[in-house]
């Protein structure tokens, strides 16, 4: 799962599929964590990710990057993905049932 360049717009059929495809392989490699998804507070969530950011993207950051290193900031960047979404959702849902 890999996302080079940018999306054509307005989006294909095989485009949509693709990215349904792609949410569907990230929601079941990364589960709702009831303590996470919770979280609807974004300032809450901002820190959260900077407390993240710094303990696992930048606290052993050094040039080049080992192969360890990357694997565990794209699996951080991914879970961060899904966790935005499910967010994301919340609100939405919030927002649209008022």
């Amino acid at each position: 799962m890999q996302f080079l360049g940018r999306a054509e717009y307005p989006l294909k059929e095989s485009s949509w599929e693709s990215f349904g495809t792609d949410t569907m392989k990230l929601a079941e490699e990364y589960p709702a964590d009831e303590d996470d998804s919770n979280v609807i507070d974004f300032e809450e969530w901002a820190a959260n990710s900077f407390k993240q950011a710094k303990e696992f993207g930048y606290d052993d950051y050094s040039l080049p990057m080992t192969k360890a290193y990357r694997d565990g900031v794209q699996e951080l960047t991914r879970y961060q993905l899904m966790l935005g979404g499910r967010n994301l959702a919340k609100v939405l849902v919030h927002v649209f049932r008022t």
